[in-house]
């Protein structure tokens, strides 16, 4: 009888104990991506691109302007890095200037885009802002937005 109590007992306890939600529990986020800085080698005309911070893996957005969503192209370079820097290869070298962006998961690629249907031939990795989007700033490093970075 001891071990039929004891188990009513427990299922009691169970069944009394106040419920904890994973959306109760706070999560630290981790650690902000900082300093973005973005160089070219002249010699070969790569561009590359170097940050701190932030949790692995990382996400590479590229555009020709400043504000992500008035450019004219958006290119989603790279997926799933694991360092803190990368090198997109001769980009200069097509005479446009390029600004970076950087993401990880506790800042996701969020950038928002309203315009015609692509084409289904089209490249998925590329779209073509209407220009209403948000900048790819949303972000921020110690309290500030994260703008878009782009070589001197």
């Amino acid at each position: 009888m001891k071990t039929r109590t004891s188990l009513v007992f427990l299922i009691l306890a169970l069944i009394t104990a106040p419920m904890t939600y994973s959306d109760e529990i706070a999560v630290s986020r981790g650690p902000e991506i900082c300093k973005l800085s973005v160089t070219v080698d002249p010699r070969s005309g790569d561009v590359i691109i170097r940050w701190s911070g932030g949790t692995l893996p990382f996400d590479l957005v590229r555009a020709d302007a400043a504000c992500f969503g008035k450019a004219s192209e958006l290119r989603y370079l790279v997926e799933g890095v694991r360092a803190h820097q990368y090198v997109d290869v001769g980009a200069s070298k097509s005479g446009r200037r390029y600004w970076y962006q950087v993401f990880d998961k506790n800042s996701p690629t969020e950038i928002y885009y309203m315009g015609p249907a692509v084409p289904k031939d089209s490249d998925p990795k590329v779209i073509h802002p209407d220009g209403n989007g948000d900048c790819g700033d949303s972000d921020t490093c110690k309290g500030l937005p994260r703008k878009p970075s782009t070589w001197e």
